[in-house]
């Protein structure tokens, strides 16, 4: 057994390929979500569900994902990405097939949280593994290809609630659970040809198996042959050092705003167009599968032009105003008329867009030792804000209404506006090498004004 695992580690691997497994956590993320959106329509009815209830089930795992991530981001600095890389989908795989054997709420609920934990576990160590592998001129696209592939798992699981809504009776919604367990088990089996990142390798006083490990690697970033910081590697305490701390609060206060007011609106498109538009359950489905569609095409757009392009900073203003405008307007577009299906259309596709500048921000502005430990903080951040969203929004809705509820959302995507705009830091061209010198010089500098 070890031999074949030896063989295998050994074997060459193509960037393409690691990318498309690193953002594989992403697609299980996004197609869990939406799948959940579409489980909705038939588990409220089945088990009599109040507004709160759901709200507690729906937003549940992003509470998971929040602690998932905390717990995740020290032990993917201190013991390797890699390792956390392989546990993490393993749990989902076994707990998307539980939920489909689930017999009641407080079972649904349990098995929502434990999932979050490995979503959430894999946030901080796919985006560092992202960072570390990409070249300098395509990292922050690379990175922000999490967000666009978490979004095309939305799409995929659109498609395939929407056949089951139609097709397996009032219990499809066990087959749609058990239906995460198909991706999840191909990610499980593929992920194994990935190799530990030559960046932490190195970090952890590997310097052979990093050389061995950048050389497998087609397409990958060179290292600059310069000692990177094993120093205080996964601490926290580290992370919230003077030079870090106020990077981190940035886009953690980011990611925190974004989702509390982008995640619910993602998540219960469906349920509200069937509520308040009055859609019928496959019409709400089909309109939010074509939702779907549109953030995956608009978002591989502007990753792979305007990001690298306009810079970060930029990108997040531009969309976070439209998406402010778009909501405040639908607001007062209450009955379904082409104006309505347009501004929504308009303001959510940009809320998309706006997580999008997030993931390069998170990862280029930490050195090695601490990358994950700090984007882990900003992941629980997001899922915090989501948690919150997810569990307010059905309340909101049937208390206050359609009108308070865009105008709430206007708000706080006006919020983001503001935070981006008086603490965003543009980061396109930063180079990871440029982060471990400075780290070297810095702690070179501590070390003579000790002596």
């Amino acid at each position: 057994m070890a031999t074949s695992g030896s063989a295998l580690n050994k074997r060459p691997i193509t960037l393409r390929k690691i990318v498309g497994l690193c953002t594989a956590g992403g697609f299980l993320d996004g197609y869990s979500l939406l799948i959940m959106s579409a489980a909705l329509l038939l588990l409220v009815p089945r088990f009599k569900m109040t507004s709160g209830t759901e709200g507690v089930i729906t937003a549940v795992p992003f509470l998971g994902m929040a602690i998932g991530a905390l717990i995740a981001g020290p032990l993917v600095d201190k013991l390797g990405r890699r390792i956390v890389f392989l546990t993490d989908v393993t749990i989902f795989f076994v707990l998307s097939i539980l939920l489909g054997l689930s017999q009641n709420v407080t079972e649904l609920g349990i098995l929502r949280f434990i999932i979050g934990l490995a979503i959430g576990a894999d946030m901080p160590t796919s985006s560092s593994m992202l960072a570390e592998f990409s070249p300098d001129r395509l990292r922050g696209a690379l990175t922000s290809l999490l967000n666009t592939v978490w979004l095309f798992g939305f799409v995929i699981a659109g498609l395939v609630g929407y056949i089951l809504y139609q097709t397996a009776g009032p219990e499809a919604w066990r087959w749609m659970f058990v239906s995460a367990a198909v991706p999840a088990l191909i990610v499980l089996i593929m992920r194994r040809d990935v190799p530990e990142t030559p960046r932490w390798l190195m970090a952890a006083g590997r310097s052979q198996e990093a050389h061995e490990a950048e050389e497998r690697i087609i397409g990958g970033e060179k290292i600059d042959p310069i000692a990177i910081s094993a120093e205080h590697r996964g601490q926290y305490r580290t992370v919230f050092r003077r030079e870090y701390r106020g990077k981190v609060t940035f886009f953690t206060a980011y990611w925190l705003v974004q989702s509390l007011g982008g995640a619910p609106l993602l998540t219960y498109t469906a349920v509200i167009f069937q509520r308040v538009i009055h859609f019928s359950g496959s019409e709400a489905l089909l309109f939010n599968v074509g939702l779907s569609c549109l953030y995956v095409i608009f978002s591989l757009l502007v990753q792979f032009t305007v990001l690298e392009r306009s810079g970060r900073k930029s990108l997040a203003a531009w969309t976070l105003g439209i998406t402010v405008a778009g909501a405040a307007v639908t607001a007062y577009v209450e009955h379904l008329t082409p104006l309505l299906v347009v501004v929504y259309t308009i303001a959510i596709v940009a809320s998309q867009l706006t997580v999008i500048p997030y993931w390069p921000w998170s990862v280029e502005q930490l050195p090695t030792h601490v990358r994950a430990t700090g984007q882990s903080i900003g992941s629980a951040g997001g899922k915090v804000g989501a948690f919150l969203g997810t569990l307010l929004l059905p309340t909101l809705l049937a208390v206050a209404g359609w009108t308070t509820l865009f105008l709430v959302a206007a708000a706080v995507f006006f919020v983001v506006f503001l935070i981006v705009m008086f603490f965003g830091k543009e980061t396109k061209n930063t180079a990871l090498d440029s982060l471990e010198k400075a780290q070297t010089t810095s702690t070179k500098f501590k070390g003579e004004i000790t002596s």
